[in-house]
């Protein structure tokens, strides 16, 4: 018979969470939920140890994201433009390869350039919730979501092409 030598993992935090939170909406009994509220995990990062694209350059240019952003979709034009915690990113598609990479692109063209509100939209967070806009996203929500969106990046081998090329007017919520 096989016998598994790999370790188990325990489960993010985030994942943990959002079990606790459909446990109770589902009024799952108590016992159940003190199970999963003590289960180990692996916590959340805090936000000092977010990792970014790294600052704009003092020099860039502020953008606007219906001109400078939006039309730059990757399917109607060579680049894709991203816009991320006050930064806008740029990639050009045909530099990278790989299906991880073009799922990002259709992902992108689903759910839009505006990263903040795509990645809350399909990575919920009990932590953060699920902005409407950007005037509801706190600092903190966004440098985690940059966090991930770079994360992805170096999962889908794409880390090195992006490149931040504006600022982009962003208000938080604080």
């Amino acid at each position: 018979s096989y016998t598994s030598t790999q370790k188990d993992n325990p489960p993010q935090q985030r994942y943990l969470e959002l079990l606790i939170e459909g446990a109770r909406h589902f009024q799952v009994h108590e016992k159940q939920i003190k199970f999963l509220e003590s289960h180990e995990c692996v916590p959340r990062p805090k936000p000092h140890e977010f990792k970014s694209f790294g600052a704009a350059p003092t020099d860039a240019p502020l953008l606007s994201f219906e001109k400078d952003v939006s039309p730059f979709n990757g399917y109607d034009t060579p680049n894709l433009r991203l816009a991320v915690n006050g930064k806008v990113l740029e990639v050009f598609v045909k530099e990278v390869e790989g299906t991880l990479f073009k799922n990002s692109l259709n992902f992108f063209k689903q759910f839009g350039q505006r990263v903040e509100l795509a990645l809350s939209r399909v990575m919920y967070d009990p932590k953060y919730g699920c902005p409407e806009s950007l005037e509801e996203c706190t600092r903190e929500l966004s440098a985690y979501i940059e966090h991930n969106l770079r994360h992805m990046s170096q999962v889908n081998a794409s880390i090195d092409h992006w490149k931040i090329i504006g600022h982009i007017l962003q208000e938080y919520k604080d």
